[in-house]
């Protein structure tokens, strides 16, 4: 499990593309374009269960 997920792709991505004659350019947009993906989504779903959701996520943890 260790070599699956978000954490391969974020490392391997400037190798990778590289390796398969991409330019050097696509790489690096490609990582950026993926890490600020990543950044917005956290931030949409931290907001989504401050505003939302934050008391059935409280309960819910504590139960578990």
């Amino acid at each position: 499990m260790k070599k699956l997920g978000k954490n391969v792709i974020l490392f391997y991505t400037p190798v990778l593309f590289p390796s398969l004659k991409f330019r050097e350019n696509a790489s690096t947009y490609t990582s950026a374009i993926t890490r600020a993906v990543l950044v917005s989504s956290t931030l949409i779903s931290m907001a989504t269960a401050d505003r939302f959701c934050h008391r059935a996520l409280f309960i819910t943890g504590g139960v578990l």
